[in-house]
Parts: C-alpha cells; sequence; structure tokens
C-alpha cells in the first residue's frame, strides 16, 4: 500500500457572516455594513476607527498588494500587536506569519478579495508561536479600491487573552 501523505495543518476554520457568534464582532461587521452604499462595498474614506475606537485595537487595515499577492499591513491595532507580541503595522502579511499560516492566510484573504465579500474566520494562534491557548472570532471585510476591485481588507478580532474574551 502507498504512503498516504501527511495531511496540511489547519490553522482557521472559515464560514459565512452568519455564522458569527461574538457580540463584539457583530458591532464591527453591522458598523461595515452600515458603511455600504447599498450593495456597493465602503472606500476608505467612509470608514471612520474613531466611530469605532474601542474596536480598535483588535483591528487591522490591509491594502492589497498585486491584486493579492500579498497585503501590506496599514493598521494594526495595540491589541493585536499583545496576541502576536509585536506591532505588524507596516509589515507585509508574509513578512510575519510561518509559511503554512501564510499559505491558508493569503488563501482566504484572497478569497475575499476575489469575491468581494467578508468572511469569518476563527480558531486559536496555534499558527503564530504555538500560542494555541489564545483562541479569537473574527470577521475580514472588503474595501473598495480606486478601481472596481477591492482595494482594501478590514479586519476585526475578537481575542481571548488570559481567558477572557478582549
Amino acid at each position: 500500500m502507498p504512503a498516504q501523505p501527511i495531511p496540511k495543518k489547519t490553522y482557521l476554520k472559515v464560514e459565512g457572516v452568519d455564522a458569527i457568534t461574538s457580540p463584539r464582532v457583530l458591532v464591527f461587521y453591522d458598523y461595515w455594513r452600515s458603511r455600504q452604499k447599498g450593495d456597493a462595498l465602503p472606500v476608505w474614506s467612509d470608514i471612520d476607527l474613531m466611530e469605532i475606537y474601542t474596536l480598535a485595537p483588535f483591528i487591522a487595515v490591509k491594502d492589497v498588494i498585486d491584486g493579492g499577492q500579498d497585503f501590506y499591513n496599514r493598521y494594526w491595532g495595540t491589541g493585536l500587536g499583545d496576541a502576536y507580541g509585536f506591532d505588524a503595522t507596516g509589515l507585509k502579511f508574509s513578512d510575519y506569519l510561518e509559511p503554512d499560516a501564510v499559505s491558508e492566510g493569503l488563501a482566504l484573504h484572497r478569497a475575499i478579495v476575489e469575491t468581494a465579500r467578508p468572511m469569518k474566520s476563527s480558531g486559536t494562534m496555534e499558527f503564530w508561536r504555538s500560542r494555541d491557548y489564545i483562541r479569537f472570532e473574527g470577521v475580514i471585510c472588503p474595501i473598495k479600491g480606486s478601481d472596481e476591485g477591492v482595494g482594501m481588507l478590514i479586519s476585526f478580532y475578537d481575542i481571548n487573552l488570559e481567558g477572557r474574551q478582549a
């Protein structure tokens, strides 16, 4: 019998936004939806982080590079910095994650760019320095770019640091 390939580790559970359970993630998602004009995606100028300042520490804003080849962190909230142990503002996605996690994360982010639809993700931070004791639920939402496509992604994560939801 031939050897079976070792299954690739999966770090994220990805679902539609109807699966959001965190009240804080719902607040963020509802804010993003309120910025839409009908079915059109919001543009960056529609977003005002001061309107959701209590959530801002757990928000990341990423610029889409070359249609989703990578993502540049324009904004990285301080709560995310606490969870990761550093400030990733100004870094590309591929600069700070392990290769397997980069592959999975890029696939998720690219799917959002391609479909122009938000998605929920959840799991543990096992992908980052084995921090499997840190659980999270989040939503990643598209922002319209200068053309008709997605130019940015804005995300919010409800992170359980030391047994408490952030």
